[in-house]
């Protein structure tokens, strides 16, 4: 049995090749049917997420797939992916939100985090870890978040920010620019019938971490 994410994949990578409003106008119809695709696979899939179909519309979740253009010149006008956030308040949550992203090209990924973080919460952040990097490590060391994520490689500083001591044994985490959570998917994988449950596992590993990051970089009033 097919995956419902085929049509969604195969009209996502036609989009690729064919970036322009004349082609994407001819073809709203295939647009609508993948769009529709993608949003009862969401809400089919993923009830354990706490996602509230009855209440809500799928774009209380999805982003939209047109790009911002106003300021960049020969930009093409649309994504070539469909996203959303897992969070029952929507993608305008005030927190962090675990973020699905559908792309072909084995691009898929399900993470979340602190990916273009304000200063001050990076700041925050890294005050944290110098009073004691102990409780963020057990989350990110722990058996259910190894077994779904990894913590993302991503953009760093070549030497501990100044204020920091260089000797701390925190110093890899004091030049961390971005703290994000992370599991990628080839698109063999999005097809396959465990593609849902393994989305599943990596929001449900992913929570501890965000919240802790919530407090930590002051997105939220810690708990009491």
């Amino acid at each position: 049995m097919s995956s419902p994410l085929a049509p969604v994949l195969e009209f996502l990578n036609k989009l690729s090749l064919n970036n322009n409003r004349p082609w994407f106008e001819a073809h709203r119809a295939d647009y609508e049917r993948a769009k529709g695709s993608i949003e009862a696979f969401f809400f089919d899939r993923f009830p354990a997420l706490g996602l509230d179909r009855g209440s809500h519309k799928a774009s209380f979740y999805f982003h939209r797939i047109y790009r911002d253009v106003r300021f960049s010149k020969g930009k093409p006008p649309y994504k070539t992916s469909l996203s959303a956030v897992f969070d029952p308040a929507g993608k305008k949550t005030p927190g962090l939100g675990a973020y699905f992203h559908l792309e072909p090209g084995h691009e898929s990924v399900v993470g979340g985090g602190l990916w273009m973080p304000e200063p001050a919460a990076l700041k925050k952040f890294r005050l944290d870890m110098e009073d004691g990097p102990r409780a963020f490590l057990k989350i990110v060391e722990s058996a259910e978040f190894t077994a779904h994520l990894h913590l993302l490689d991503g953009a760093k500083l070549k030497k501990v920010p100044k204020g920091f001591p260089e000797d701390h044994p925190a110093a890899e985490l004091f030049k961390m620019k971005q703290v994000v959570a992370w599991r990628s998917f080839r698109d063999e994988e999005v097809l396959a019938p465990e593609f849902a449950r393994q989305v599943v596992g990596a929001v449900q590993a992913m929570r501890p971490f965000l919240r802790y990051l919530e407090e930590s970089a002051g997105l939220v009033a810690q708990q009491d």
